[in-house]
């Protein structure tokens, strides 16, 4: 009877801890040495710019290279994201196939801050933003510069509501931003 009761007891929680979980799973990918945004103007689609962030050593080391971000007052871009790792290896599809663990954040600062928005288009399998789409709208008005910080916040183990960062960033950059 003894061993009958520890037995059904072993396999009660054996099953009970095989339950599905809620959260993502543990999503890893290479570790993002570069990012790529492009951006069209969406009344020409043959004005396009391009603006690169790289790192080449990972973090720590030599400082990464940044483009600085020049836009148009009174105009509308759609832009896309492309992330690489240190072997030049495009990992977008990789983070695109765990969307639901990851999101970029968009956050214009200092004087662009109140002249330059970032929408997000693409969504999760919850409907959450992901943000590897987007747009970017500039209002008009003189020159200003500022930054654009652009976060990739991973969601392993932690629920992504769809505005709240994760603790922990693949990516965490300031793109110098100049709006003619």
């Amino acid at each position: 009877m003894r061993y009958t009761f520890l037995t059904l007891l072993t396999l009660g929680l054996i099953f009970s801890s095989c339950e599905k979980s809620s959260t993502p799973s543990n999503t890893e990918h290479s570790e993002p040495t570069k990012l790529v945004i492009t951006l069209t103007d969406i009344t020409d689609a043959s004005k396009t710019s391009t603006f690169s962030w790289s790192d080449a050593d990972g973090s720590g080391g030599a400082a990464p290279i940044i483009d600085t971000m020049k836009v148009n007052a009174g105009k509308t871009y759609r832009g896309t994201i492309k992330v690489y790792d240190n072997k030049n290896t495009d990992i977008t599809s990789s983070i695109q196939n765990e969307k639901d663990a990851h999101q970029f954040f968009y956050q214009p600062k200092d004087g662009v801050a109140i002249r330059m928005s970032v929408g997000v288009n693409d969504k999760d399998s919850k409907n959450l933003p992901v943000g590897l789409d987007i747009t970017v709208s500039v209002l008009t008005g003189g020159s200003a510069s500022g930054l654009l910080n652009v976060v990739l916040s991973h969601f392993d183990g932690i629920v992504k509501d769809g505005t709240t960062k994760s603790p922990e960033s693949d990516i965490d950059i300031d793109f110098p931003v100049r709006i003619q």
